[in-house]
Formats: structure tokens, sequence, C-alpha cells
């Protein structure tokens, strides 16, 4: 296995590893209220399913503003979230495509239509 490739599908698995973080509701949320962090953690693996790195770095940072704000019960992942956007942005310059049979944890239900499906 080449090291990019070997090097890229340890990304990918950091991405999936964050988009799977539980985070705590704020006690406000109701149940007709999707929860933003929830929401967020399906866009990210939406987007990394579909290697759409430019829209991982977006949702990433709407992340990251997320854990900023008070009360910031989550503010230990910032630092993590930081580090995995450098990683998506190196990812995206490089216009990085990763083989499906590497990508864990995308199916085709989290893939886009037009796209390809991922599938085990």
């Amino acid at each position: 296995m080449k090291l990019a490739t070997l090097t890229t599908t340890i990304l990918l698995a950091t991405a999936m590893k964050l988009a799977a973080q539980p985070t705590t509701s704020p006690s406000n949320t109701s149940m007709f209220q999707p929860n933003p962090s929830f929401t967020l953690n399906l866009q990210l693996q939406q987007a990394v399913c579909d290697q759409d790195w430019k829209r991982s770095i977006k949702v990433v940072d709407q992340m990251i503003s997320y854990v900023s704000k008070p009360p910031a019960t989550s503010i230990m992942y910032k630092p993590e979230l930081i580090n995995y956007r450098g990683q998506l942005q190196r990812l995206e310059k490089s216009a990085a495509k990763i083989p499906l049979e590497l990508l864990s944890g995308c199916t085709s239900a989290f893939t886009t239509p037009g796209t390809q499906n991922i599938s085990r």
C-alpha cells in the first residue's frame, strides 16, 4: 500500500471518529429541534464519504464554532477539530481520491446522489 493512501486512510478514520463523537446537547433542546452537533456530525460524515473536502472543511468550521460557544461543554474537541481541519485542507489541496474499499463507515446511505455509492 502506498504511503499516501495509508496516510489518507488514517485521516479518514480520524474523520469518522470525530463524526461519531458524542456531544452534549443543550438542556433547552426539545425533541422537535434537531441537535446541532448531531446534524453537523451527519453532515461531516456525508461530506467525507463523498470525498468532498471543501464541504468537509466548512462543516468542521461550523463544528469549531459550535464547540467554542458557551456553555462550551464540548470545548475539549476544539484542538482536535482544528488539527483535523488542517488535514482536510491537505486532502483538498492534493485533490485526494480515496479507493472506495478503504473507506470504512461509509454506506450508500451516506453518499450523495450522483456520486459513487460506497458500500461494504
